[in-house]
């Protein structure tokens, strides 16, 4: 799910538009290039709204859930928000082989590095259910680290655009090592804690 607190007058524009014509709107990642002001990336995700709380001055709480990816094929600029045609992609698996191969992988990987992150926080260990299918499983593990490592969501956006699950399974398992080291270092680092009234001396 995909909390959102709108508030400025084209984005309620926008999702005034939407819940009139029982319409969808697409989420796009803005990129950080210096040279790329307000610029967005061409792949996004179809974000249907599940639930609305209206706030005083007409802002607005929503709850959506992501659909289906996109790809942009025309912007459009005459109304106050950014909207155009767009593309549904599809999402082939790739080779079920290594589909199969790399699901094992994230899995594990995902189960360490929630276990290392509660430990780290001092909260007790969780069991994360993730889906059996490559595709469900490629998006699960990326909204999981979305919510964890907001850091990542450049990373993220490459895994999005991959084009089968295969593709986004094997990048997100390169990510999953990555955040796993940092984590383990910072644990590594940390300086050692003693219960009340011991001391290493």
């Amino acid at each position: 799910s995909l909390p959102l607190h709108i508030f400025e007058p084209r984005y309620r524009e926008m999702i005034a538009f939407c819940m009139g014509a029982e319409s969808r709107f697409g989420v796009l990642l803005l990129k950080t290039r210096p040279d790329a002001t307000g610029e967005c990336y061409d792949v996004g995700t179809v974000a249907e709204i599940m639930d609305t709380s209206r706030l005083e001055d007409n802002k607005l709480n929503i709850v959506a859930e992501g659909r289906q990816r996109f790809r942009i094929i025309e912007r459009q600029f005459d109304r106050s928000y950014l909207h155009g045609t767009v593309a549904m992609l599809s999402e082939p698996v790739g080779e079920a082989q290594d589909a199969a191969r790399l699901a094992i992988r994230c899995r594990r990987l995902m189960d360490r590095y929630i276990q290392l992150l509660m430990k780290q926080v001092d909260q007790p260990s969780i069991d994360l259910e993730l889906p059996q299918g490559p595709v469900e499983l490629s998006y699960r593990v990326a909204n999981v680290l979305e919510q964890l490592q907001p850091s990542a969501i450049q990373s993220l956006q490459e895994v999005l655009e991959a084009e089968t699950a295969v593709e986004r399974l094997r990048l997100e398992v390169a990510i999953l090592r990555r955040e796993f080291a940092i984590l383990q270092f910072m644990a590594d680092s940390a300086v050692p804690r003693f219960p009340p009234h011991e001391h290493p001396n």
